[in-house]
């Protein structure tokens, strides 16, 4: 089975408390691009976890929607 090569388009890093948050986008060797969220922190154990959530292309527009309307909420 060959495997998908995924190409770096563009990362940006958020520090935030005890997290580092990464907002990276790839692009899938179909073309297609993606937008990964990682969040990498310490447990109460000093041992380092990661969660990763992937947007795909077609889900991007009402994501960035979604994330925005929560925003409001949280700033008003």
């Amino acid at each position: 089975m060959e495997q998908e090569t995924k190409q770096q388009v563009f990362t940006t890093m958020v520090k935030a408390n005890t997290s580092t948050f990464f907002f990276d986008v790839k692009e899938a060797k179909n073309g297609k691009k993606y937008l990964v969220i990682s969040q990498s922190r310490f447990n109460k154990d000093r041992e380092r976890e990661r969660a990763f959530m992937t947007v795909f292309n077609n889900d991007i527009v009402n994501f960035q929607h979604a994330l925005a309307e929560a925003v409001e909420h949280v700033v008003e």
